[in-house]
């Protein structure tokens, strides 16, 4: 699928950086609610700014159907990644031939449930192109659930201990991942990926360009 994904992109330039320094993804987020959400205008524009480099992954929190399949078609995604609620039917009423990348919150319960998310997902007949590891973030009653970007990390020896429940399909790391722990924290979890959003930004949506390189550059070289 790919291995090394730069999240939340909002800007033509930022994006640019990300293509030139060998990320093989960036993620452009259509969530209203996130601070890294951009319109599909500007997710056109971006897109094209990259065209024929990295995949370009859309990221969902509890979207209907109707609307990814809008987003899809308009940007050309070349996947989609599903961050919010969405029950494991949801996947089938999908675009077909776009792979579907499903992010999971993982808690106390380990990695168990996205597991079993993964392999209703293939009951189904969609098997998921990808899982991506998220940390769970615990809110206060009343509160909004966090949906990625919020810089916790996960429990990188237990995602190594218990990766083999979600073998074959590819385990994308994220959470707290920045320049100087990426290299640790692949060797650690032995994922097969990494994710970062807020771990290479000045603000949210604003990338560090140099921070982007050097993650990078980093990612590539503990995944060889």
């Amino acid at each position: 699928m790919f291995t090394i994904k730069i999240c939340g992109i909002t800007r033509h330039d930022d994006a640019v950086v990300a293509a030139e320094a060998g990320a093989d993804a960036i993620g452009l987020n259509f969530y209203a609610k996130s601070p890294r959400s951009v319109s599909v205008e500007t997710a056109m524009e971006i897109a094209r700014a990259v065209d024929g480099g990295p995949v370009v992954v859309g990221v969902f929190v509890n979207a209907s159907a109707a609307e990814i399949a809008r987003v899809v078609a308009a940007v050309a995604l070349g996947a989609i990644q599903l961050h919010g609620d969405e029950p494991a039917e949801f996947v089938n009423e999908l675009p077909h031939g776009v792979p579907v990348i499903r992010a999971a919150r993982i808690g106390a319960a380990g990695l168990a449930e996205a597991a079993a998310y993964r392999d209703a997902c293939g009951d189904l007949g969609r098997p998921l192109a990808a899982m991506l590891l998220d940390a769970s973030v615990k809110v206060a009653p009343g509160e909004e659930v966090v949906y990625g970007g919020s810089g916790h990390r996960l429990d990188w020896p237990r995602v190594a201990a218990e990766r083999g429940v979600l073998a074959p399909t590819p385990l994308i790391l994220a959470g707290g991942l920045t320049p100087v722990n990426v290299a640790e924290a692949i060797a650690v979890s032995r994922c097969d990926g990494v994710d970062t959003a807020s771990g290479v930004e000045v603000s949210p949506g604003v990338k560090d360009q140099q921070m982007v390189r050097s993650f990078i550059a980093a990612a590539r070289r503990a995944l060889r």
